[in-house]
């Protein structure tokens, strides 16, 4: 598995609580059928302070993270055009830590 964690800053128009959650059903309802093309697995939205949020998008390989990357800063990216300002970006390879452990399911 490969991971993309990208730090986003967010701009006035999505910081109060009732734009951020309608902004965020929104992208999910546009991005996540688009990004599951390149192996999507699992993603999660961090809101780490008024103004910032870590997104973690899971995928099956490093091909299908850098190609979901790609789209993203591509034709995905009026999306995100006055709501999220890029701060840093991430990709490594990711260990499914449960799974380690051999234990019955």
């Amino acid at each position: 598995m490969h991971a993309n964690i990208v730090t986003w800053r967010l701009t006035e128009a999505v910081r109060n609580p009732e734009d951020y959650e309608a902004y965020l059903k929104a992208l999910a309802q546009k991005n996540v059928p688009i990004l599951r093309r390149f192996g999507l697995l699992d993603s999660f939205v961090l809101r780490m302070s008024e103004d910032t949020v870590q997104v973690v998008n899971v995928f099956e390989d490093q091909a299908g993270a850098e190609s979901a990357w790609a789209e993203i800063r591509g034709s995905l990216a009026p999306a995100l055009n006055g709501h999220f300002e890029l701060i840093h970006r991430v990709s490594a390879q990711a260990d499914d830590l449960p799974l380690l452990l051999d234990l019955p399911i």
